[in-house]
């Protein structure tokens, strides 16, 4: 344990915090043009954890009926059931939908972004890496940036309330 501290405390020192802290924020520069967008995601991940808690409410219904305290509700509980897995269809298929377009918008903002600064770089200076290392960063790295961009925040809000939506769920 004292080694990890004493390794954490010499890349804080050799400014690797603050080296982080520049290469985070000139991520969240793309990140913040989309913020719209972020939040309808985290929105729509709100409805699914939702239809998750909707879905807990049907089920106990559902049990009642098989048990026979219920017997009557029958055809509500089915209706609900049907109704409940379309809208969560849905609130899927938008999510999906919208987390690909900016995952797209960001990932061509980026590649542009790049292929600039190439345009404009010194070339001799590049010789020194193989062309597939260039292709490979212009392709690969930025797509893999602009993947986690917007749903890194997101993500973490929308698993933050299903967790203690379980959390909840078990006491």
């Amino acid at each position: 344990m004292k080694e990890k501290l004493k390794f954490y405390a010499s890349r804080i020192k050799s400014g690797r915090l603050k080296e982080m802290g520049r290469q985070t924020a000139w991520i969240y520069g793309y990140a913040k043009k989309y913020w719209w967008a972020m939040i309808f995601y985290t929105l729509l991940g709100f409805v699914g954890t939702g239809f998750g808690l909707f879905a807990s409410w049907v089920s106990k219904n559902l049990v009642d009926i098989v048990t026979g305290h219920n017997s009557g509700a029958l055809v509500q509980t089915f209706g609900l059931m049907v109704g409940m897995n379309v809208a969560t269809l849905v609130t899927n298929q938008i999510s999906d939908y919208v987390s690909a377009y900016i995952s797209m918008k960001v990932d061509a903002e980026i590649k542009l972004d790049v292929f600039e600064k190439i345009m404009v770089t010194d070339w001799e200076s590049l010789t020194n890496y193989h062309s597939g290392d260039l292709l490979t960063r212009w392709n690969s790295d930025a797509s893999n940036i602009s993947a986690g961009v917007l749903s890194f925040i997101p993500n973490l809000l929308i698993y933050d309330v299903k967790d203690a939506d379980e959390a909840h769920g078990e006491q």
